[in-house]
């Protein structure tokens, strides 16, 4: 374990991913998948897991974006439900049998309203872009003593890292892996401002979601 003035954070030691966690990763692959496959079942089911998590807005504090540089692709791909379903509804128009696949996103899309009507928080996420070889910089609060997840998903074109750093700008803890994917979790020992940094690597733009758990 990797121990600062006030915050626990992991090292290399492995602790158990909650289920969320889990679904959170499972529905961004699928969604990824349904996209460059053009698989309306793919995206019906990333929205269904996204929603069984009961995601709410992330609350920042400030947000800094480097230039980087300006790229362009063919491929989009998005991780916000509204869209994601708004899209699985033009696919399914190519598909034989679209009236079962619109009813799927009908109670999907009704479970939306109702989820964004509830007050329970759940895990918090944002949705962004980050250019090519630049990061995004995100300023948030994290309470003391709770064991907070932070994950950052790509849009899988490039490697993305994840940094955290504390109020004072120290370091407490990344995932630097070769992925389009990363994730950390950590322990503030009292209720203080961190910051995330999303850093892309590669020679493309990255759309991403980031949740905090």
């Amino acid at each position: 374990m990797l121990f600062t003035a006030n915050v626990m954070a992991q090292d290399k030691e492995e602790i158990p991913t909650p289920e969320s966690i889990q679904k959170l990763k499972l529905a961004s692959e699928l969604a990824v998948y349904g996209y460059q496959n053009n698989s309306v079942l793919a995206l019906i089911q990333a929205a269904d897991l996204y929603l069984s998590t009961s995601m709410m807005d992330l609350q920042t504090e400030n947000v800094e974006k480097e230039e980087g540089k300006k790229t362009s692709k063919k491929e989009t791909v998005s991780f916000d439900v509204a869209k994601i379903l708004k899209d699985a509804r033009e696919l399914a128009a190519l598909e034989d049998n679209e009236a079962a696949y619109l009813t799927l996103i009908a109670n999907l899309e009704k479970k939306a309203q109702d989820l964004t009507r509830s007050p329970t928080l759940g895990t918090q996420r944002l949705y962004d872009r980050v250019q090519a070889y630049s990061k995004n910089t995100y300023t948030v609060g994290l309470r003391g003593g709770e064991r907070t997840y932070i994950e950052v998903y790509g849009d899988g074109d490039t490697d993305l890292d994840l940094f955290v750093y504390d109020a004072n700008g120290n370091f407490v803890v990344s995932d630097t892996r070769y992925s389009p994917n990363a994730g950390i979790w950590l322990i503030p020992n009292y209720t203080s401002t961190y910051t995330i940094v999303v850093k892309n690597n590669g020679r493309v733009y990255n759309d991403f979601m980031l949740v905090a758990y």
